[in-house]
């Protein structure tokens, strides 16, 4: 479905004669134009409300692999905003899962070395991603990278922390409806809500009429 819009409005811009050099030249950084060319993908969007239409349809048609179709729709969600990030987002995520799995090995001055670098690590590409971001007009960098941070801290106070499931990891990490807008939660707030989530669908009613009102 997300293809074919984006094919549909590619047809149709250079149909009714828009420029698209730009779009091509910029399309591996942003999905967002002014032109109004490609799709927002923003929460008071159309687009926005097929996307978790189909999202929230595979999640209760599949028994099994929820966590995977989470995840997966997380890196959609955000790779339409801008895939060169995406692709950030993903080094910072395999970085400080790797740094919670040596956290998990080592004893004494070497968990202290390993936190720190960690924490630098991802302070130093917040503030590159900042920088070039403010030019590109990137979103929800710093939502994921404190995550990253406050995960990193917890697993060298605790190996008890660690998470060894990389899925269940990136998806806390790159969870969508909160990877633009927060807020930031520590991983053992929602490892459970990963594993075993009730759903009492008077509440998503709710919520889905609370939306559409907003929208």
């Amino acid at each position: 479905l997300y293809l074919f819009l984006e094919l549909a409005q590619f047809l149709v811009a250079s149909l009714n004669g828009y420029d698209l050099k730009p779009w091509l030249l910029a399309k591996a950084f942003s999905f967002s134009f002014e032109n109004g060319i490609l799709i927002s993908m923003y929460f008071n969007s159309i687009s926005y409300f097929i996307f978790l239409a189909v999202i929230v349809a595979m999640f209760y048609a599949c028994a099994k692999g929820k966590g995977i179709i989470l995840f997966l729709a997380s890196y959609i969600f955000y790779a339409h905003f801008s895939l060169v990030f995406a692709f950030l987002m993903l080094f910072s995520t395999v970085f400080a899962y790797s740094c919670s799995i040596y956290l998990s090995h080592f004893d004494g001055k070497q968990r202290k070395t390993i936190e720190v670098a960690g924490i630098v690590f991802n302070v130093l590409l917040l503030c590159s991603c900042k920088l070039i971001g403010s030019l590109l007009g990137a979103v929800g960098i710093s939502y994921y990278t404190f995550k990253a941070i406050s995960y990193i801290v917890d697993c060298y106070k605790s190996n008890d922390a660690v998470e060894k499931n990389f899925i269940k990891f990136g998806l806390y990490i790159s969870f969508f409806p909160q990877l633009i807008a927060g807020p930031i939660v520590k991983y053992r707030d929602i490892s459970l809500e990963i594993d075993h989530r009730t759903v009492k669908f008077e509440g998503e009613g709710i919520g889905g009429v609370n939306s559409a009102v907003r929208f």
